[in-house]
């Protein structure tokens, strides 16, 4: 029987990633085999949390788009991007 519930081999676009709730999602999400796009407007700080991940997760788990949600041409291109790396976007955490 499947878990209906699974995330393995989805991905998930995390908005506001960069720390708190939105860093632990990523983090989660990741530990249960989805790929993440690790989101929000500070890039550092995108950057570490999609290289933690892709150091305990294995490499590619996760990537890093610096995005500002109020901006549709930022928006449009962080889907554009995701679609390019991982061929899909299954789930949006806002």
């Amino acid at each position: 029987m499947t878990d209906r519930f699974s995330v393995d081999g989805q991905t998930a676009v995390i908005t506001g990633s960069s720390q708190g709730i939105g860093a632990v999602t990523a983090r989660q999400f990741a530990s249960e085999g989805a790929n993440v796009v690790v989101t929000s407007g500070s890039r550092d700080r995108i950057e570490s949390v999609a290289e933690e991940i892709n150091e305990r997760d294995g490499p590619d788990e996760a990537i890093a788009i610096e995005c500002d949600g109020r901006d549709r041409a930022a928006v449009e291109a962080l889907v554009d991007e995701t679609v390019a790396e991982f061929c899909a976007i299954d789930s949006m955490i806002n």
